[in-house]
């Protein structure tokens, strides 16, 4: 097993997801690391390496990504924002992105969970932060959608 400067990325490294966890941006696909311009001690991807702990076809999240130099944890999600119903949908994904992770025993406090907009989806960000969709968005915890995420 990698060892790793941050007990986060051990904790990854050495549990049920060791097998995807991967120094820096490694987990993510190459579309996808475009899209992060920050810097990780390691990452893993969450719908590949929890699929046995799936269950009734739950929708998850698709990346953990540890901070490097504060150990913060971030949940990622690439995903269209073009219409009012995507709100709903990260929120479901959130929900069983924490199932998921605790059954796979992965037992980390996300910082913060981000939505980085698909840019091969078609349409932008189609509600705004101060509308319902934006405050029920918050309100789940989940930050606003944005093009990239250049800082955590």
């Amino acid at each position: 097993m990698k060892r790793y400067a941050c007990p986060a990325c051990n904790a990854l490294a050495g549990g049920n997801l060791a097998g995807y966890t991967q120094p820096g941006l490694g987990a993510l696909t190459n579309a996808h690391r475009k899209l992060v311009q920050v810097s990780a001690e390691c990452s893993a991807n969450i719908d590949d390496s929890t699929i046995p702990f799936a269950r009734n076809h739950e929708k998850v999240f698709d990346y953990i990504l540890v901070a490097k130099g504060t150990c913060d944890v971030h949940v990622i999600e690439v995903h269209s924002a073009g219409s009012t119903h995507k709100v709903t949908e990260l929120i479901g994904k959130k929900a069983g992105t924490s199932l998921r992770l605790t059954r796979a025993g992965v037992a980390l406090s996300a910082k913060a969970w981000h939505w980085i907009v698909d840019p091969t989806a078609k349409g932008g960000i189609c509600f705004k932060a101060n509308d319902k969709y934006g405050k029920r968005l918050q309100a789940a915890g989940i930050r606003q959608p944005v093009k990239s995420l250049a800082q955590f």
